[in-house]
């Protein structure tokens, strides 16, 4: 229980709950976000060096469509992963808000 019945609840312990579950919440969202934030990262980093060594023929917008197939692609993947991750997350995060202490 957060609080016994009939009493107040302590702000404190709400506010440390809040700050660890918006805290919690982000690092799982930006764990379940890596593979497409590397994927990112070395696209961008590898059309930036073709651009560079050959500037006159527009990479970014001949590799729209490949990028978007790709990060279909990986979507389909990883999703199942992704998904399992952020339920084992949710089951852990309410047992911990509805056990009894």
């Amino acid at each position: 229980m957060l609080f016994p019945a009939g009493s107040l609840p302590a702000v404190g312990g709400f506010a440390e709950l809040a700050v660890r579950l918006v805290s919690d919440g982000f690092a799982i969202g930006v764990q379940m976000a890596a593979p497409f934030i590397v994927y990112g990262i070395v696209f961008y980093a590898g059309l930036g060096l073709l651009s560079r060594l050959m500037p006159q023929f527009q990479f970014f917008f001949v590799a729209m469509p490949l990028q978007i197939m790709a990060a279909l692609v990986m979507l389909m993947v990883t999703l199942s992963a992704i998904m399992t991750w952020f339920l084992d997350y949710y089951e852990a995060g309410l047992s911990q808000l509805l056990a009894v202490r």
